[in-house]
């Protein structure tokens, strides 16, 4: 999470007017974190969007967003052959499952940035 937090502050500090999409992992709403910070970024940021997607969410939680992995609302919401750039950070096993979603919507390595842990 710490470097996409970097490069949103880097964003807002120096006014870059991108189209972002954060799009997090969480298994449970109680596990999303720092909820008013990227409010404010949604708010600060040309267009910016906070895309939590929660894979323990109940049927009785309440939850209204996105439900399953997070590479589920990638391949939701991302155009085939849109010119993104993808910034991500995870597990290995995570990131290895991004890349192929982004390689479906034929982003191509050179676009795609990753720290793992």
């Amino acid at each position: 999470f710490a470097p996409i937090r970097s490069i949103l502050y880097h964003m807002k500090d120096n006014d870059i007017k991108r189209k972002a999409r954060f799009y997090f992992g969480a298994r449970t709403e109680e596990d999303l974190f720092l909820l008013d910070e990227m409010k404010m970024f949604e708010e600060t940021l040309h267009d910016f969007k906070f895309m939590p997607t929660l894979s323990r969410a109940g049927d009785d939680s309440g939850w209204t967003g996105d439900k399953g992995r997070v590479n589920n609302s990638i391949e939701k919401y991302l155009e085939e052959d849109g010119n993104y750039e993808a910034y991500l950070c995870g597990s290995p096993v995570m990131i290895e499952s991004i890349v192929g979603s982004l390689h479906e919507k034929n982003v191509p390595d050179e676009k795609i940035y990753f720290d793992e842990f």
